[in-house]
């Protein structure tokens, strides 16, 4: 008996020092990474463990809130197509849009880390040798290079995103990768200006991508085509310039049987939108139960081609009218932008659009309890190709006392950049 328990100390005992067995992080002058060759499972989920804390810690410090296991799970499902295993300490995803990773010999990851509810990259993970550590734990930790924002950017991204940081990243040149990598490796489309960034990007740089960010593009999986996700190419690709280049993409990568097919499906959704947007079906992006109330034909963008906005309002209720702005591209329309919820109440308010160059104006009126009549003038510019706020005003007149009461105005220099579809009712009685 004395022995057993001799026996069952020792195997405790060893147990013991092989889970508090340490590991050397320490990197070779040459190195500017791990090889992971030589290392066993347990390292490998000992280091996991450890960056995946570093990350964490500094998302805490930079505000990020961490969502629940759920919407964790489902997020990734949803935006990424990847399932989620809860079991795993860390799930490693490859895919091969980016440059070849010199030091690791194959090209980076995406890492997820299922208990710690994050994402990052194989290239963006922390160090664990002394000197990178001591860096961590210093106040310069605070003032991270590049390094510091794809972690925060992916994050933020898939689970808190914020239209006003999008569009501070998406100003951002060091961050196109990071976009172009979701979008053509993931078919990210959950943001459509990002996704539209992304296929201008590729539009305008075709000899700076090479075939295999067009063959991720259209075809992901290469076995069925992905025809929500190209459709909504097709629309932002009216000149069809990426299907031209994905057909010369396709010749070195698929063969003959496999191009007839992905060419013969993708022709019929380029041809698709091409006649929906020729017979301008806007009745594709109006609400339910809405009905246009009016319809603009004007050249926006200084092309000799008359663009169409249209304000669409509820048939039966008193709600948010929608505004819907098509872009003419010789004849053939795509979706420009569009506003399903502005401050504008329906039928019932709105007035008129009145344009200028690369500037409309919607104006609309309200009346405030009988006491005052509010005539109120938004007024959008074309920037960039986007439609920004450029400035509100309202003229009040106070019925009880019969005066007109003075203009009140607000512009871009008051409340900054503000995309259209960003203007709400909400946005708008803030600024008051």
């Amino acid at each position: 008996m004395k022995n057993k328990i001799l026996f069952l100390l020792l195997c405790l005992f060893i147990g013991c020092k092989q889970n508090a067995q340490k590991y050397n992080y320490e990197l070779a002058d040459s190195n500017e990474s791990y090889i992971m060759d030589n290392w066993d499972d347990a390292q490998k989920e000992d280091y996991y463990n450890k960056v995946g804390n570093i990350v964490t810690e500094f998302l805490l410090r930079e505000n990020y809130t961490s969502p629940t296991e759920l919407t964790f799970n489902k997020v990734v499902k949803d935006k990424l197509g990847i399932i989620v295993n809860p079991e795993k300490g860390y799930q490693k995803i490859r895919y091969h849009s980016f440059e070849s990773d010199s030091v690791e010999g194959y090209t980076p990851q995406l890492i997820i880390f299922p208990s710690k509810r994050l994402i990052s990259f194989s290239f963006e993970l922390p160090l664990l040798n002394k000197s990178s550590l001591n860096y961590y734990n210093s106040n310069d930790f605070k003032n991270l290079d590049h390094s510091k924002e794809y972690n925060i950017v992916i994050n933020k991204l898939l689970f808190n995103p914020n239209e006003e940081e999008i569009y501070e990243w998406l100003t951002d040149k060091q961050l196109d990768d990071l976009f172009i990598y979701l979008v053509c490796s993931f078919h990210f489309d959950k943001n459509e200006k990002i996704l539209q960034h992304v296929i201008i990007k590729l539009k305008s740089n075709t000899e700076n991508y090479d075939d295999q960010y067009l063959q991720l593009l259209f075809q992901r999986n290469k076995k069925i085509i992905d025809k929500n996700f190209i459709s909504k190419v097709a629309n932002i690709d009216s000149d069809r310039k990426l299907y031209n280049s994905f057909k010369n993409a396709l010749i070195s990568k698929f063969n003959d049987e496999e191009q007839k097919t992905f060419l013969r499906e993708i022709a019929e959704i380029y041809e698709g939108n091409k006649k929906h947007s020729q017979n301008d079906n806007i009745s594709f992006y109006v609400k339910n139960g809405f009905q246009i109330i009016d319809e603009i034909s004007v050249d926006l963008d200084g092309d000799l081609d008359d663009d169409k906005i249209y304000i669409t309002s509820s048939e039966t209720e008193i709600v948010n009218a929608q505004i819907i702005i098509l872009k003419n591209n010789n004849n053939s329309f795509s979706l420009w932008a569009r506003n399903d919820s502005t401050p504008i109440m329906g039928q019932k308010e709105y007035k008129k659009t009145v344009t200028k160059g690369v500037y409309f104006t919607l104006e609309y009126n309200r009346d405030i309890e009988d006491k005052y009549n509010q005539d109120n003038f938004l007024t959008f510019k074309l920037e960039d190709n986007v439609f920004i706020l450029h400035k509100f005003s309202q003229d009040i007149y106070d019925v009880k006392s019969d005066i007109k009461l003075p203009t009140k105005k607000w512009t871009n220099k008051f409340f900054g950049h503000i995309e259209l579809e960003n203007v709400s009712y909400d946005f708008i009685e803030n600024l008051k």
